[in-house]
């Protein structure tokens, strides 16, 4: 490796150190070390046709042994990425119905239309990239009624089940309608919210798919629903079997005209706030989280709408006897394209992959207990079966040990071969280990260390990786959590990834064309943010798969969010001339202000067109 590990002093000095912050530690709460994650979700379906392929009998070629470390660490551990969103979310769109849901609001937008659309978004979000989700709607404080417990005032739209093209059609045309599609809840009493709890927990309970996470989206603007102490009781009690039950429960209140939505009439006791959450230290929402704005709206939806899911879980080992448990997640994960899927010509369903192991001499299918593996040693054929082959491989058990540490300082910016994951600790699976990996933290970051650990995980072998501490920051305004505490697990490199590269020497720019530069990029400064420029291939190949689905004939315009404000580069146009001039004093500039290439001197092709 790269960094060579020298590391016995420093590990004993921050051991000690952890060992008396830990007597601090105990007698206080974790708090929020809460990390706030977004991870959007991708799943990829894919399928073939049958086939079967030949072997010797009994006995697989030794080439596999030569190939046995050969793949990509960035591409098994990409693969598992996938394979943790292949567990199914499902969604209950839980919207009011009653007649304050009806009045415009100060922007003129109906708070019911908002809701269905935000609805409409997620469907959309799902086919595209989590097509295994389920998603349900069903609305309450209405005149018609259809649901499994047939309770008053509650109308089960869809059940939860798998998002399709008709439903989105379907909710399109509720947009159309100015007045309640279901009518009004009419009965001289309040309707009763706990009913509409326990209608979700029972749309759950009955669907037929294993469901690994559970929530209901509530859409409502009445801060209030019930005023009597006997439903109000009646509604926090079902709340509370909703939460033993692993069902989460979010708010999307929204603001009526000069009535701000106030959470802690009714909702603080209702809501579900999980520990990790990205609400700082607030024991409730405030009300300057809410908004009647459609925009803003779907922007909490779109934070909400997919469950933050760990990479995986490891334990770290410190020493021989001290061990806790941590979660690893992905901060950073390239999306892409669906795979390609082979479907039936006449079913139109996806053709799923056989795979048929067939003796070569007697034609005899090969049962799996039949295979072996073999390597040639001293030419001699040395067989191993599957177990044996898969114990070679895992040369040592799942988890980070920590080897030592250095300074921060070691950690140099060509280190970073890779994206990196996430540590945060683990209290469900392992107790106390918050309090283990703060007190460790919290030492790392006073003395500006780094921990070097072995990292190994189920599906490539060990490899050195640096662990950098983040402490927690907040918003000074409102005091929402900005930036979570925790361990940046970063790659390091293998000695042989660093290379030196010969760069061919350039003439060195002088003081003017520095500072007229300098001068340019400073006019030119955006205030840039990621998530604020869209892929436009990705957009494009997903407008056209919404407008197949959607029966269209024309799909969605895609604006290209990457391409120059060439525009408002004309406004700096003699700036921007006058670097040129520094630079390209005999007019061999390559582009001018406007974004139009001129004709080089020695073009190759002659005709000076290109991209820019």
């Amino acid at each position: 490796y790269e960094i060579r590990l020298s590391l016995v002093g420093s590990e004993m000095c921050i051991r000690d150190s952890i060992n008396s912050r830990l007597g601090e530690m105990k007698k206080k709460p974790l708090g929020s070390l809460s990390p706030s994650l977004s991870s959007s979700a991708s799943s990829t379906v894919t399928a073939g046709l049958t086939s079967s392929h030949h072997s010797d009998p009994g006995v697989i070629d030794g080439s596999l042994w030569d190939h046995l470390f050969d793949e990509e660490d960035e591409e098994r551990d990409a693969t598992e990425h996938e394979n943790q969103f292949s567990q199914k979310d499902s969604i209950i769109f839980l919207i009011d119905s009653h007649e304050e849901m009806f009045e415009p609001t100060a922007e003129g937008e109906l708070p019911f239309h908002n809701s269905i659309r935000c609805a409409i978004a997620t469907l959309q979000d799902k086919i595209i990239s989590s097509e295994n989700d389920l998603v349900s709607i069903c609305f309450y404080g209405t005149k018609e009624k259809k649901n499994i417990n047939d309770f008053e005032g509650i109308y089960m739209m869809y059940a939860l089940d798998v998002p399709d093209a008709n439903e989105i059609m379907e909710l399109e045309k509720l947009l159309q309608k100015k007045t309640p599609p279901f009518g009004h809840y009419e009965h001289s009493s309040e309707f009763p919210f706990g009913d509409a709890l326990w209608t979700c927990s029972t749309i759950f309970s009955t669907s037929p798919v294993k469901i690994f996470h559970k929530r209901i989206f509530l859409f409502t603007n009445n801060p209030q629903p019930n005023t009597s102490s006997e439903l109000r009781n009646q509604a926090i009690q079902r709340s509370r079997d909703l939460g033993e039950l692993g069902i989460d429960i979010e708010l999307f209140a929204m603001d009526r005209v000069e009535k701000k939505f106030d959470v802690n009439l009714f909702f603080q006791y209702i809501i579900s706030i999980p520990e990790e959450d990205d609400i700082g230290n607030n024991s409730l929402i405030t009300s300057s989280s809410f908004s009647s704005r459609f925009e803003e709206l779907l922007m909490r939806v779109r934070r909400k709408e997919f469950k933050k899911r760990t990479t995986r879980a490891l334990t770290f080992h410190i020493g021989k006897d001290i061990q806790f448990a941590v979660k690893l997640f992905t901060l950073v994960h390239e999306t892409k394209k669906g795979a390609s899927v082979w479907l039936d010509a006449k079913t139109n369903q996806p053709v799923k992959t056989i795979t048929k192991w067939v003796c070569e001499d007697t034609g005899s299918l090969l049962m799996s207990s039949q295979i072996k593996h073999s390597y040639e040693y001293g030419r001699e054929q040395i067989v191993f079966d599957t177990d044996e082959l898969q114990k070679i491989k895992s040369l040592d058990q799942p988890g980070l040990r920590l080897m030592g540490f250095k300074p921060r300082s070691a950690l140099k910016p060509y280190h970073n071969i890779r994206s990196s994951l996430f540590i945060y600790p683990d209290n469900m699976r392992m107790k106390g280990s918050g309090v283990l990996f703060a007190a460790l933290l919290d030492r790392m970051a006073a003395k500006d260390k780094i921990a070097i650990a072995k990292y190994t995980s189920s599906v490539s072998p060990s490899r050195f990786v640096a662990l950098v501490p983040q402490l927690e920051k907040y918003d000074s305004h409102d005091g929402t959590q900005i930036q979570p505490s925790g361990l940046h697990l970063i790659f390091l490199p293998f000695a042989d990834d660093i290379r030196h590269v010969d760069v061919t020497e350039y003439p060195l720019a002088s003081e003017e064309q520095i500072t007229k530069a300098k001068k340019v990029v400073k006019l030119l400064r955006i205030n840039f943010d990621s998530r604020n420029f869209e892929n436009p291939a990705l957009q494009k190949h997903y407008a056209s798969l919404q407008a197949l689905a959607l029966e269209r004939e024309v799909a969605d315009d895609v604006p290209d969010l990457i391409v120059p404000d060439l525009e408002g580069m004309e406004k700096f146009s003699s700036q921007i001339q006058e670097w040129e001039k520094a630079v390209y004093p005999d007019g061999r500039s390559t582009f001018t202000a406007k974004g139009k290439k001129r004709k080089e001197v020695g073009d190759m092709d002659g005709d000076g067109d290109g991209d820019g």
